[in-house]
């Protein structure tokens, strides 16, 4: 199983999120029905839904564009794709392949997608099928699944590394501007801060090293 992060080239709604460039959508469900029509329901974030809105119904790739849920400054919605939006779509592709996409976002720069696949001979072949419609995949990443019992050893981190970086992860030390100061994350660990700020920088380099360097080399 492997994983890639890819940009692709399509022109599905791509006119609605130009003539919005501040709009961001992420997919929520894609659905090709016994009928052949393609039901594509997304959340949409934007600090003008009424020209958002009035882009959808112009749009050549979709139709039939309707609100279904709204919360707090994100909107659901629920179009389907027109022939012009079929011909370029690639679900029918990853779908026949056996891949999963993770996750789908939208803007005016294109798409950005995660996506999951057996191996790198099925991307292979979603990336030629890709450009047998006319859209181009870039990489950004790929990688193997890692197994959740030997991720530890498989990355070389020691129990207190691996600890130390999750703590400093979802307490927000990494963020800009820190959420918490590296005494605050000592205290959680239970231990001085120059020994939270060594298995900081000892774990983060041996990420760093296992991930960045072996993938460059590579």
């Amino acid at each position: 199983m492997i994983f890639v992060e890819v940009h692709l080239d399509t022109p599905v709604l791509q006119e609605a999120l130009t003539s919005n460039a501040d709009a961001v959508v992420t997919v929520e469900e894609k659905r090709a029905l016994p009928s052949g029509v393609v039901r594509f329901l997304f959340w949409a974030c934007s600090e003008n839904f009424e020209t958002f809105e009035e882009a959808l119904e112009t749009d050549p790739t979709i139709t039939s564009p309707s609100v279904l849920h709204e919360v707090d400054d994100k909107r659901l919605y629920r179009v389907e794709l027109t022939e012009t939006g079929k011909a370029t779509t690639v679900h029918q592709a990853y779908v026949e392949l056996d891949a999963v996409m993770l996750e789908g976002k939208g803007t005016d720069e294109g798409w950005f997608l995660q996506m999951q696949f057996p191996d790198r001979e099925t991307f292979k072949e979603f990336r030629t099928r890709c450009g047998e419609v006319g859209v181009d995949v870039k990489l950004y990443t790929i990688y193997n699944q890692i197994d959740s019992s030997t991720e530890e050893a498989a990355y070389n981190l020691t129990e207190c590394q691996q600890d130390a970086l999750l703590a400093a992860h979802e307490s927000g030390y990494f963020e800009i501007p820190r959420k918490v100061s590296l005494a605050d994350l000592a205290a959680q660990l239970g231990v001085s801060s120059q020994a939270a700020s060594e298995r900081l920088r000892r774990g983060t380099e041996r990420l760093v090293g296992h991930s960045l360097v072996e993938r460059a080399n590579k």
